[in-house]
């Protein structure tokens, strides 16, 4: 399927007219400053052309074409007339959305020519066309909430341009110190509007660079032609003078400040988005060293420490922003082949850094106490997709729920876990809590207390990644649990590793002897699957059944599932 521009737009509409329109030639240009220039138009034989048409006759008429001052609806009624070498030529302009003027539509056609009613009105129709497509395509490039454009055209259109210029550019990158502040004391609303108002000062400090909401409250200035370090200072400190005044949103007075970063190309990086990616982090020492200043990017800067502080940053608004999202993997009982289960686990979809690992965010949301909202929101969003699969009339599957150990120990983790139930419906025996085997290091009273807390209220208790951490099956005697997960490492190395047999074949005996089941994790291959199967393994999971589903595919899995278009129990009794 062709995507649609309004390249691909204009040249249809171009050749529309060329059987429409007895002329010699029609063109679109494209407005560049006070003038304008030659886009792409029909030759003599009604094919598209690109090359230059010299001595445009718009830009005789630019200044009137400009300074039209009317309403868009007025304007595309609008026309310029003149005559040049034998011919006479129709302009029609074209604008963006907020009647912003693109360029024109021009028709040539023969002096002893005119237009008949019907072509006129054709001619209004496909120019009010163009503006439609204009309008889509300003649409797209542009932030809803503000105006600014957005990353798409950063990435679409700065991105070419960059290629053109020849002697440099520059990035200023910046982010409102505190703003998730403003938000959570005065509500999403009054953010709304401060962004609103910054955006506008912005465009108004910045009318001849281009201005982007990167997303959130973060902003970015491209400044072709600009790498001189006093010229940066000097719009630096425009940036700044932005933020002394206070913003009165909603009879409040908001103060606002801003963290800047700064990189030059190509001093500071080989392409576009080494510049952007730089500014980011000069913007975090700026923030590191107290917020509210600017800071120019050295390379002396130290990336791990940067992309760590950023990344801690970025997840202090994650949930705000809604960036995260959860993932379900199948858990399938091997003797029968159902589905009895699904594991919840967090992707984080951030609009800069694209998926960002669990593995690389989850570990400085623990250092950071950024775990306990993350998990929270885990935990509810995961009931309630269990309650809404049940509510819909799929077969109840127990839900699998990661905990890491400071969660595990928080005081309040069985009123939580309680409540959540309560709100969302789900039955307590539905959803399965899963602890690294790390817990087993803190008092051994407090951890059996604990779990006995939650299977009171009827949860059941899952350790994962048995097999890698502190615990031992002296441990497991003791505690309440139902169900060990064998860690993925020894899966992986079972066709390889006789050793890792023997371990697996133990943990599944010993956990049996203790009235556990057992979980064989990353199941990938049909050999491991057989031996899992041979060795008594309760359920497996893994990407040979299925990859983690996000909530609608995962759906899709059930229904499948419940129509008999998912046949595990063929390859399982193989």
């Amino acid at each position: 399927m062709t995507k649609m521009t309004f390249r691909s737009v204009s040249h249809d509409i171009l050749e529309l007219l060329g059987g429409m329109i007895d002329s010699s030639k029609i063109y679109i240009t494209k407005r560049e400053g006070n003038g304008f220039s030659f886009l792409y138009g029909l030759d003599d034989h009604n094919k598209i052309q690109y090359s230059t048409v010299d001595d445009l006759f718009e830009n005789e008429y630019a200044s009137s074409l400009i300074n039209w001052t009317d309403s868009r609806v007025i304007c595309e009624e609008r026309c310029v007339e003149g005559f040049r070498n034998n011919r006479q030529i129709i302009c029609k302009p074209l604008y963006f959305a907020e009647e912003e003027l693109f360029g024109t539509l021009t028709v040539l056609i023969p002096i002893d020519s005119t237009l008949s009613s019907v072509q006129m009105h054709s001619l209004k129709t496909v120019t009010r066309f163009l503006n439609y497509a204009l309008e889509l395509q300003s649409v797209a490039i542009r932030d809803s909430l503000t105006g600014l454009y957005n990353r798409y055209f950063l990435e679409g259109y700065l991105s070419k341009l960059e290629k053109s210029v020849e002697d440099g550019y520059s990035i200023i990158y910046f982010d409102l110190d505190d703003f998730k502040y403003i938000n959570d004391s005065l509500g999403h609303r009054t953010g709304d509007k401060l962004l609103q108002d910054i955006s506008k000062d912005l465009k108004a400090a910045f009318p001849d660079y281009f201005v982007c909401r990167m997303g959130g409250d973060e902003f970015l200035l491209f400044l072709p032609a600009v790498k001189d370090h006093d010229v940066l200072q000097m719009l630096t400190k425009r940036v700044q003078k932005i933020f002394k005044k206070p913003y009165m949103i909603d009879g409040f007075e908001v103060y606002i400040k801003a963290s800047i970063g700064i990189a030059i190309y190509p001093n500071d990086g080989e392409s576009l988005e080494d510049i952007i990616r730089n500014a980011d982090a000069a913007m975090y020492v700026a923030k590191r060293k107290g917020k509210n200043q600017a800071v120019f990017y050295e390379f002396s800067m130290n990336e791990d420490a940067m992309k760590r502080f950023e990344l801690e940053s970025y997840l202090n608004k994650a949930l705000d922003y809604d960036e995260f999202e959860l993932y379900y993997q199948p858990q399938i009982e091997v003797e029968s082949g159902r589905v009895v289960g699904v594991e919840a686990l967090i992707r984080w979809n951030h609009p800069k850094l694209g998926i960002v690992s669990p593995n690389v965010f989850l570990d400085i949301a623990e250092e950071s106490n950024l775990i306990m909202q993350i998990g929270e929101w885990v935990l509810k969003t995961a009931c309630q997709m269990g309650k809404m699969w049940i509510d819909a009339g799929y077969e109840p599957i127990k839900i699998g729920v990661n905990l890491s150990a400071k969660q595990f120990l928080q005081h309040d983790l069985a009123d939580l876990i309680s409540n959540t139930l309560k709100e969302t419906g789900l039955p307590p025996s539905l959803l399965n809590l899963e602890i690294t085997e790390t817990v087993s290091v803190n008092d051994a009273k407090l951890v059996i207390s604990i779990l006995e807390q939650l299977r009171a209220i009827g949860i059941e208790i899952s350790v994962d990644d048995f097999g890698t951490g502190y615990s031992s099956l002296a441990y497991l005697k003791d505690f309440p649990v139902n169900t060990l997960k064998i860690d993925q490492m020894f899966i992986r190395e079972l066709e390889k590793d006789s050793q890792h047999q023997a371990i697996v074949n133990a943990t599944i005996y010993l956990a049996h002897a203790l009235n556990l089941r057992v979980v064989g994790e990353a199941v990938e291959t049909k050999e491991q699957l057989l031996f899992l199967k041979e060795k008594g393994c309760d359920e497996i999971q893994g990407y040979y059944l299925s990859k983690p589903l996000p909530a609608t595919k995962m759906t899709t899995y059930l229904k499948d599932y419940a129509e008999g278009k998912v046949p595990f129990d063929l390859f399982l009794k193989a």
